[in-house]
């Protein structure tokens, strides 16, 4: 093999891996159009009753979350890639709506939904976007007797932000009741503590202040007796 060819097949070999780069590059142009898309796709949840066991007849019911994509797009693919629920996506629904439905989601989860283009151009699969739902947490004390009692009581919903400790729910109904059956704000129960605290540091201020009045006319009396 002469030294032509061999220049010739270093340059053939560069030439097909700079295609190969190319054709697996999606122009931000088009990435910037599927975000556009992906921002306008909104995720919603509700819930639905399913029996965990039946006990003597009585069947032991808890909530099950779906999530729902609105506004879907035929170029979008949107996925649920953690390891809840792998491999489960939602294409394009032509029904007039545009909606999908993903089912058989715990509460208190926090999942992940991955939006990925579903074109047949070189963003064909690309990560477009991200969006996370976070599920309220079931509160177990919903239909607990105190709450029947409490129906007002902030903690007695059905559903939470947060859980909520046995603890944290006892310290928090002895506020409600003590409130007058009204929920304490915790923004304000917390500024209510700022204000006590400022008043004790105030009130240790002024007695420090007296104190130290004291000291020094005491000490300006006894200077002036060892004088004469």
């Amino acid at each position: 093999m002469n030294k032509n060819k061999i220049i010739i097949l270093i340059m053939a070999f560069f030439l097909s891996l700079s295609f190969k780069v190319n054709a697996d590059t999606c122009p931000s142009s088009e990435m910037n159009r599927l975000k556009n898309l992906a921002n306008k796709v909104d995720l919603t949840y509700d819930y639905e009753w399913k029996v965990l066991k039946k006990v003597d007849n009585v069947d032991y019911m808890y909530p099950v979350f779906y999530i729902t994509a609105i506004n879907l797009n035929k170029e979008l693919k949107v996925m649920i890639e953690n390891d809840y629920l792998s491999d489960d996506y939602l294409e394009f629904v032509d029904n007039g709506t545009g909606s999908g439905t993903l089912k058989n989601f715990n509460y208190g989860q926090t999942i992940e939904v991955t939006i990925r283009a579903f074109t047949s151009n070189d963003c064909a699969g690309k990560i477009v976007a991200t969006k996370k739902v976070s599920l309220p947490y079931f509160n177990v004390y919903h239909y607990d007797d105190v709450c029947e009692d409490n129906k007002d009581f902030k903690y007695c919903s059905m559903f939470l932000e947060n859980n909520i400790s046995s603890e944290k729910f006892a310290q928090e109904l002895e506020k409600f009741i003590k409130n007058g059956n009204k929920n304490v704000d915790d923004a304000s129960d917390e500024s209510n503590i700022r204000g006590a605290f400022n008043t004790y540091l105030l009130i240790v201020g002024v007695v420090l202040i007296v104190v130290i009045l004291l000291i020094t006319i005491v000490i300006y009396k006894n200077k002036k007796k060892n004088e004469l």
